[in-house]
């Protein structure tokens, strides 16, 4: 939960210098104004390749509930964000600049002291201080303790160093985004065996394709052959052993309860897939710079309303699909328009009533709020709408069988088959392979790091379709064999149980991570309600993929055999 620089007892700015400023600087974009950034100008004047020794800002007087609120902050783990020439400070040893005639900033480094620091002099009327230039080995550390009576004088000093460096203008952020070798052994350990676990599945699926479903086809073949007459097909054995998936051709393809539900499910997971998509492809090609604070979430709010015509497109096709009526696809179509967003602008407006009330500089201004509002209702929900009357107008998918008027019994199944279990059984396989990958990603978003490994972030997507897809065929495939034809809503609901798994790590993650737990009621709260709406969006996503996979893996197995 951020708050104001100048809500602590330090030196400000001239209000001349920060208007001066404040006019040469970029505004701050949505991205900027929804991750809670406030940019301002500090009291530290800056002159390029001008060294300063013992810079005198100001002496302020800390009260006692100034004391009270810097020990809080320091408790909590609080810290200040400063940048110059848009790149951050590194906490350690001394700046850098470029090599001349032409002389750029390459580094920021800071090396914070503290000094109780001694005037002298004020009866000559030319005070100064005793303690200047530093020397932290002999002079003695101010000591602000919390509970006392008086008020106390602190005086803030700065000293600046410029040395040239040989770090190139456009590699001055790798020396932010370090990824040590113990890390990137851990990534490439995940990868592979998300790899093999991908292969595992792959080769169970290509054993039900290729063999399984080669055999019951021509099984049923030979059976449909006996009835025929041909007496050739007594080798497959006698007609009463006729049984499994095909006895559900007549049904498999039935209408699912509440399909305009899952419809608009499927394509609100199928617009969060090509953000991700898009996402991954825009950063492993580098075009997200870590200088553009807050592109990552502008890039996502410009995709979500790109993205928007081709989730009411797939929302609108998937609706015929599942046999919902062609007059009634609006609904559908509103679920994708309204579902989502509404949820997550009501749970933002939930979080800035909490920071609001906490006095946070974090929470989203009411410009920004009224800009979501005005893309959401003025552009995201038309091309929804335009892309579902689209979905709507082409001709629905062929069934190769047709569905019979009255529903087939469906047998008690397996308690391993039986949801939820099954369900929740599938949706740890997806997670198991961005388990790792999530971790990274959880530092560096609740720790302030940045992160630079696009590349494993690119592998896991594709590994993650690939296995939602794969785990939501092979439970369909054993759910058919027990003859359960109800088998659209687990397609979507397997894979997307691993959101549940990706909210319970990310609360672990919270209690086991002793300076971010436990930090304020507040911060604890914002947290698991963003991470619950991740998790929601991660459901959605592999529920959509194995929604799709499954409805085309159904397609091809009751094409291959011919219907009665």
């Amino acid at each position: 939960m951020p708050y104001d620089y100048e809500s602590l007892p330090y030196c400000t700015a001239d209000e001349g210098a920060a208007a001066e400023a404040s006019r040469g600087r970029r505004r701050l974009t949505l991205g900027q104004l929804l991750m809670g950034e406030r940019s301002r100008l500090t009291p530290y004047p800056m002159h390029l390749r001008r060294d300063v020794v013992c810079g005198v800002l100001c002496t302020t007087a800390v009260s006692p509930a100034d004391v009270e609120v810097l020990a809080r902050r320091v408790r909590d783990g609080y810290r200040a964000r400063l940048s110059i020439d848009e790149l951050p400070l590194i906490p350690g040893g001394s700046s850098a600049a470029g090599a001349p005639p032409r002389y750029r900033v390459v580094g920021f480094e800071v090396s914070p002291a503290s000094v109780d620091h001694v005037w002298e002099g004020a009866a000559s009327g030319t005070p100064s201080l005793r303690t200047c230039p530093v020397n932290t080995s002999s002079d003695s550390p101010l000591v602000l303790t919390p509970g006392g009576k008086a008020a106390v004088n602190v005086t803030y000093t700065y000293d600046v160093s410029w040395r040239p460096s040989e770090v190139a203008w456009a590699t001055r952020w790798d020396a932010l985004t370090p990824v040590s070798t113990g890390r990137v052994t851990v990534q490439w350990f995940a990868v592979a065996n998300s790899a093999l676990l991908s292969c595992t599945l792959t080769a169970v699926v290509a054993v039900i394709i290729l063999r399984t479903l080669k055999r019951d086809v021509a099984r049923y073949a030979a059976l449909e052959a006996l009835v025929d007459g041909d007496d050739g097909a007594d080798e497959f054995g006698a007609a009463e052993d006729y049984g499994g998936w095909k006895l559900l051709r007549g049904d498999v393809f039935r209408a699912p309860p509440h399909a305009e539900r899952l419809a608009a499910l499927g394509g609100v997971g199928s617009q969060l897939a090509v953000m991700a998509a898009a996402t991954v492809l825009v950063g492993i090609l580098g075009f997200l710079s870590p200088s553009r604070r807050g592109g990552l979430l502008s890039m996502l709010v410009t995709l979500w309303v790109l993205s928007s015509a081709a989730a009411g497109y797939v929302s609108a096709r998937l609706y015929k699909a599942l046999g919902g009526s062609s007059r009634h696809w609006l609904p559908s179509a509103l679920g994708v328009a309204l579902g989502l967003p509404a949820f997550t602008f009501s749970t933002l407006l939930f979080l800035n009533a909490v920071l609001w009330a906490s006095g946070s500089v974090g929470a989203t201004p009411f410009s920004a709020l009224l800009a979501l509002v005005a893309l959401w209702f003025g552009a995201t929900t038309p091309l929804t709408l335009a892309g579902a009357r689209l979905g709507h107008r082409v001709k629905a998918y062929d069934f190769p069988v047709r569905t019979n008027q009255i529903p087939r019994p469906v047998p008690l199944q397996p308690a391993v088959l039986r949801a939820p279990w099954c369900h929740l059984a599938v949706g740890a396989v997806p997670f198991a392979c961005v388990m790792i990958e999530l971790r990274y990603t959880l530092d560096s978003l609740w720790r302030g790091d940045l992160y630079g490994g696009f590349f494993f972030v690119t592998l896991c997507f594709f590994l993650l379709v690939v296995v939602s897809a794969e785990c939501a065929v092979v439970l369909v495939y054993a759910k058919l064999v027990h003859e359960d034809h109800a088998v659209v809503w687990d397609a979507f609901l397997a894979p997307a149980a691993s959101g549940l798994y990706v909210f319970a790590y990310s609360v672990a993650w919270l209690v086991r991570s002793p300076d971010l737990g436990g930090a304020s009621v507040v911060s604890d709260l914002l947290f698991v309600v963003y991470n619950l709406l991740v998790a929601v969006c991660f459901g959605l996503l592999t529920g959509a993929v194995g929604l799709i996979s499954v409805l085309w893996f159904m397609r091809r197995i009751f094409g291959a055999v011919r219907s009665d």
